[in-house]
């Protein structure tokens, strides 16, 4: 039977997550400003996806 992966976000702004990972970052599309902390990206390296958003904001880019 299998299981189901539950999701385990890392969570970071994107200014930090583009200093950690700027070879994912240069994934996203520049449609954002890499500078300001008010962007939250969610890692859910379980599942393989990514969630970039404002805190109540929640989109999903596969």
């Amino acid at each position: 039977m299998s299981k189901k992966k539950t999701a385990a976000y890392l969570q970071f702004p994107l200014p930090v997550f583009v200093k950690m990972f700027p070879e994912f970052a240069k994934m996203l599309p520049p449609l954002f400003d890499f500078s300001d902390s008010n962007y939250i990206v969610r890692v859910d390296p379980a599942n393989g996806r990514v969630e970039i958003g404002y805190t109540e904001d929640a989109w999903l880019i596969d």
